[in-house]
């Protein structure tokens, strides 16, 4: 692997763990809201049931991604749980 495509592929395995992260935030008990900002400088804030809802496609999407980054980590740079677990 080149110097490059090591420093790609950090950056992406880097991406994975703020998705992680964030999915574990996501997850904490002390979440009360959600605040969505639109370009029209208008916020809606998301609570009690919608937030359950809106939680889970976050984190969907969330892990729709860690998946999508893996499979280029796996197939682009060869990168497995094995080479990151040591790296």
């Amino acid at each position: 692997m080149t110097t490059e495509q090591l420093e790609q592929a950090t950056r992406l395995w880097n991406r994975v763990c703020t998705l992680q992260q964030s999915i574990t935030s996501l997850g904490h008990g002390g979440l009360t809201d959600i605040v969505m900002r639109f370009d029209d400088g208008t916020a809606k804030r998301i609570t009690d049931e919608s937030l359950i809802l809106a939680r889970a496609g976050i984190e969907q999407a969330f892990r729709q991604e860690i998946d999508q980054i893996k499979y280029v980590l796996r197939t682009e740079f060869g990168v497995t749980e094995t080479v990151r677990e040591v790296a």
